[in-house]
């Protein structure tokens, strides 16, 4: 199994952190970087060739691209639009009668909720960086002979038995899944707008209608479904913080998104001590 890792370079602690956690979790995983800048100097762990090590059974992939420290103005031209394109206005529309807690949202209100002021495209540096690193990592895996792979950020915590907690509920998916969030529960109240369709009656996992996100630190998304999100991504570019954007894309590509139901959660976020990286 293919696990991606957004990861900024200079934190190395959670890169310490993270490795630690798969070793602990995956058997005789393998580590390598991902098409690093040359600019973040030497990295601990060799790069990575899709033609060399593509039948590898257990693989982690570091996603360096994208620091925040080396994005400069054509890289933001290139994937994001400018917060006056007129072609944000349906996203925005999105936002506005999606907000998690039922209050009008405005792009003017959302810019002063999440902070958001410090460019033209109305996100910081570093959220902007985030997004990217998971576009790099939903192309990667466009581009591996896989079925599936999941997508990680550093501060991710796995639960004991993570690989085995994993396959029990795959057992439990429909056909034609295209996004798995092992990190989401049952609270009540916390982006729950749309409700529910329990599945299997086992009332452990469910599809979650729109908006589906739920954060972006750990979800398990199918080649099929990486793919139709990176096209739609490099026709119409990015514009909201990644997990907003992921209930734009969801919406608008109309993914079939899985949670659970019941616990336990089989990876946990907000638990691994570290302060947030988007500050």
């Amino acid at each position: 199994m293919y696990f991606i890792i957004c990861h900024y370079t200079p934190l190395k602690e959670r890169n310490d952190f993270i490795q630690k956690q798969l070793n602990d979790n995956v058997k005789d995983i393998n580590f390598y970087n991902l098409d690093a800048d040359p600019s973040n100097g030497n990295v601990p762990i060799s790069d990575y060739s899709y033609e060399s090590n593509v039948n590898t059974a257990n693989t982690a992939l570091f996603v360096r691209k994208f620091d925040r420290d080396y994005l400069n103005k054509d890289i933001l031209n290139k994937y994001y639009l400018s917060q006056h394109d007129k072609s944000n206005n349906i996203r925005l529309e999105f936002v506005e009668h999606n907000d998690y807690n039922n209050n009008k949202l405005t792009y003017d209100n959302f810019k002063s909720k999440y902070n958001y002021s410090l460019n033209s495209r109305g996100n910081k540096l570093s959220e902007m960086s985030l997004a990217l690193k998971h576009y790099e990592s939903l192309k990667t895996i466009s581009k591996l002979d896989v079925s599936y792979a999941m997508i990680i950020e550093d501060d991710c915590v796995f639960v004991d038995n993570f690989m085995q907690k994993l396959k029990e509920k795959m057992k439990l998916f429909p056909a034609g899944w295209d996004i798995y969030y092992p990190n989401s529960c049952p609270n009540p109240g916390f982006r729950t707008k749309g409700g529910f369709k329990n599945l299997n009656n086992t009332n452990k996992i469910a599809i979650k209608n729109h908006p589906s996100s739920v954060f972006g630190v750990s979800y398990l998304i199918t080649k099929n479904a990486a793919t139709k999100i990176i096209d739609e991504i490099e026709k119409n570019k990015l514009w909201l913080p990644i997990d907003h954007e992921f209930n734009w894309l969801a919406y608008k590509l109309d993914l079939k998104v899985i949670w659970n139901t019941q616990s336990p959660r089989i990876t946990l976020w907000g638990q691994s001590g570290f302060k947030s990286s988007l500050n």
